[in-house]
This record gives structure tokens, C-alpha cells and sequence, in this order.
């Protein structure tokens, strides 16, 4: 009878370990700075985020239309930014904590470029 009782106990074990579930984390995307009813493409993964004309509310430093919250599974995830279809930001990161974004765009030279950090931006 024990040795039938820490048969099944071992076999429950196993069954738990085998069912660990995916970790996921918060990713959070700010379209910030210098935006001017520019046209804006924001892809995660293949998957279409943002498709609009945004422009940056310069009181706060973000877009107003330009803030993505959501969850994705821990692993390597591909971020693909573009404005007025042309100047483009494409990026790789590995995802094992929660990671904000920030992206910047700089008209003078088309340059797109992104800050990030693991607490969300605040903008008062």
C-alpha cells in the first residue's frame, strides 16, 4: 500500500511539473516625442498595433493616441516602428521581465530611436 501511495505521490508530482505554465510580462509601447500628425506603423511580433496620424501632446511628452499596454509570453519578440513609411525602427528584445518602450522621432534627420525601462513612463 506505501509503495503504491509514493508511486502515484511521484506520478502527480511529474504530471505538475510537466504542466508549468509560460510566463508572461507587461510590455508597455509610448509613442513620445516630436510627432506632428505623422503617419505611424507599430508592429509587435507581426501583429499590428498602431496604424494612425499621431501627434505628441507637448504638455505631457507622449501621444495621446500612442500608448499600447499588453502582455506577451517570456522569450525573443520583434518590434517593427515606422513613420510616414519611410524612416523605420526595427528591433529585437528578449522579454524575461516587464519592459516599457519609449520612441522618439527626430524630423530634422528621419531618425527614429527608443529608450526603455522596466517601470512605465510617467507623464504628468
Amino acid at each position: 500500500m506505501k509503495k503504491r501511495a509514493f508511486v502515484l505521490f511521484i506520478l502527480m508530482i511529474t504530471i505538475l511539473i510537466s504542466c508549468k505554465k509560460d510566463k508572461t510580462y507587461k510590455v508597455g509601447i509610448d509613442v513620445q516625442s516630436q510627432f506632428v500628425n505623422d503617419s505611424v506603423e507599430l508592429f509587435l511580433d507581426n501583429e499590428p498595433l498602431i496604424k494612425k496620424r499621431l501627434s505628441t501632446n507637448n504638455l505631457l511628452g507622449v501621444c495621446d493616441d500612442g500608448i499600447v499596454r499588453l502582455t506577451k509570453k517570456e522569450g525573443v519578440h520583434t518590434l517593427v516602428f515606422i513613420v510616414n513609411n519611410s524612416a523605420t525602427l526595427v528591433t529585437n528584445f528578449s522579454l524575461n521581465n516587464n519592459l516599457y518602450i519609449g520612441i522618439t522621432y527626430d524630423p530634422s534627420d528621419n531618425e527614429v530611436s527608443f529608450v526603455h525601462s522596466d517601470e512605465p513612463f510617467i507623464y504628468e
